[in-house]
């Protein structure tokens, strides 16, 4: 048995070249219908939502069921699980608001971060002729590793695109990546450090170091919200040593450590 909660499954390695533009949605996921017919495998679709283990009950018989969210259990004697993963430590909240909306668009778990993205993109056309290169579109992407390195500069080539189609001009718009760290990458060497620290200022993308998320708030009804940083240590960028404490945007993209799924725990 193959059980899913999607048919059609994106390979993460073409996200990047699929949010900068460079592929469709059609070329980056993988029919699973089509793999399991292939392979001789049954497809379920449908969430798994918890795993007995018949060990546990000291018989020593092994194997279990998955349970489904229709209800159905389904028997294995082997199971192997690789459900992706979720943000670590969740997302946060908007305060001081009775909208319990994420403030962030999550990438994890990938499977569905590719309609997120496109909605993101919809909003964007939407407003376009809106933002100046004075009073920009601000995009944050918060996680300085692989991923949100990646996907600031990905998102800074694709929504250029987006808002010059859409007749607004394409330099009105600023990317802005926040990371914990005092700098970027790590767990890389450093002169990996200093090459991307280096490309994202050629690439005019603003870098905010020890940035210490403690909550989102609503700045007006335009649609600006701030990410609220936490004072235990000063939070600055690279463009100036100024401390900061929170940081201006109009969308943002959740890129940091990876969780497991909330329904293995």
């Amino acid at each position: 048995f193959f059980i899913t909660n999607t048919l059609h499954t994106p390979y993460s390695g073409m996200l990047p070249g699929f949010v900068g533009g460079h592929y469709t949605h059609s070329d980056i996921h993988i029919d699973l219908q089509r793999l399991c017919d292939y392979g001789g495998f049954t497809l379920i679709h449908d969430s798994a939502v918890g795993v007995t283990y018949n060990g546990e009950d000291g018989d020593g018989g092994g194997g279990g069921t998955v349970l489904l969210e229709n209800g159905e259990p389904i028997p294995y004697d082997v199971l192997s699980i690789d459900v992706g993963s979720s943000p670590g430590g969740g997302l946060p909240n908007y305060e001081d608001t009775e909208d319990d909306t994420p403030a962030a668009i999550p990438v994890k778990p990938i499977s569905t971060f590719s309609t997120r993205y496109d909605e993101l993109k919809s909003r964007l056309r939407e407003s376009a002729k809106v933002y100046t290169k004075a009073n920009p579109f601000v995009l944050l992407v918060v996680g300085g590793g692989a991923g949100g390195i990646e996907l600031a500069l990905s998102c800074q080539f694709s929504l250029k695109g987006v808002i010059r189609d859409a007749g607004g001009d394409a330099d009105a718009i600023q990317i802005i990546l926040a990371t914990r760290g005092n700098v970027l990458l790590e767990s890389h060497n450093r002169k990996v450090q200093k090459t991307f620290a280096r490309i994202m200022g050629e690439r005019g993308v603003k870098v905010h170091y020890n940035t210490n998320v403690i909550g989102v708030k609503k700045v007006d009804n335009s649609g600006m919200k701030a990410l609220k940083l936490s004072d235990d240590k000063a939070a600055v960028d690279n463009t100036c040593s100024n401390a900061i404490d929170s940081i201006a945007f109009h969308e943002c993209l959740w890129c940091t450590s990876a969780g497991a799924a909330s329904w293995l725990s």
